[in-house]
């Protein structure tokens, strides 16, 4: 299974960026940051590599558990996140692009 089966949103030929005025926000939308073939990757590796877990959330006056898998990777010391140490090396490559392209990063 791939990601994006319909190839439309790769073949824009566009490869701009467009800032949204949302309050309280900084979004930037940058068209063909990853390629259809970059973006099939990185969703079977990570669909396939990653450590999914269940987790209970609090929901008015009980706790449910939530209706989706998660895996929590980030730099964190607090226990209460159970946060993945080993970040997979492909999360890391998306991190470093991201990081460089918006000059944004944990330091």
């Amino acid at each position: 299974m791939m990601l994006f089966d319909e190839t439309e949103i790769f073949s824009s030929g566009n490869s701009g960026k467009r800032i949204f005025d949302v309050p309280d926000a900084d979004l930037l939308l940058i068209d063909n940051f990853f390629s259809k073939a970059e973006s099939d990757y990185y969703y079977k590796v990570l669909y396939h590599g990653t450590q999914w877990r269940e987790y209970e959330m609090p929901m008015y006056d009980k706790v449910v558990t939530a209706p989706r898998m998660i895996s929590w990777y980030g730099d964190t010391n607090r226990p209460e996140r159970k946060s993945n140490p080993d970040w997979p090396s492909e999360l890391l490559q998306i991190r470093e692009r991201v990081e460089n392209e918006t000059h944004f990063s944990k330091a």
